[in-house]
């Protein structure tokens, strides 16, 4: 007890410090601890956000995908409707009837309008008659027959159904006779 005043001031100064030396470490540790669980935070944010995006792109391709497929396959079934539109015609153009010649007309007329519906959905046939070349991915060979000449062997010597495009693509492939 004899020791000086500021003896004890010093020691108890010393232990502050020490005492502030340990807390500031502690609070160093946990501005470190939160820094770090904001950045995990911030990348999770950014990851999420970036699954989202892709998401919303992923499910707007599909219902665009979905939505051209049921497209074809409702134009793909409209197609043997043309082809009997196609027959009728031919069929009453050999005829010389007057009003089987109006009714013709009216055929035409209605086949047109078809053709037209169809051209709008990006449906076209496929420009093809004898002698072109035969290729599996546009057409089907129904049947072979003895080639006329020499050149029309492996071609197309005949269209028995037409072939269609959508858009480029092909809708349904052209059933043909080849030269054999």
């Amino acid at each position: 007890m004899n020791e000086p005043m500021g003896a004890v001031d010093a020691e108890c100064h010393h232990q502050e410090a020490t005492e502030e030396e340990l807390v500031e470490p502690s609070v160093q540790e946990v501005i470190q601890a939160i820094e770090k669980k904001l950045l995990e935070s911030n990348d999770k944010y950014v990851r999420l956000y970036a699954e989202f995006d892709n998401f919303k792109k992923r499910t707007a391709k599909e219902r665009i995908a979905l939505t051209t497929h049921a497209n074809e396959k409702t134009l793909r079934e409209l197609l043997p409707i043309v082809d009997d539109f196609e027959r009728s015609i031919a069929a009453w153009q050999q005829s010389q009837d007057a009003v089987q010649e109006a009714m013709q007309v009216g055929m035409q007329y209605i086949y047109d309008k078809l053709l037209a519906f169809l051209k709008k959905y990006g449906v076209e046939p496929m420009a093809l008659e004898a002698g072109h070349a035969f290729d599996t991915d546009f057409h089907e060979a129904i049947m072979q027959k003895p080639a006329e000449s020499p050149e029309m062997q492996g071609k197309i010597s005949s269209v028995i159904e037409k072939g269609y495009l959508i858009n480029g693509n092909v809708l349904r492939c052209a059933k043909v006779v080849i030269g054999l």
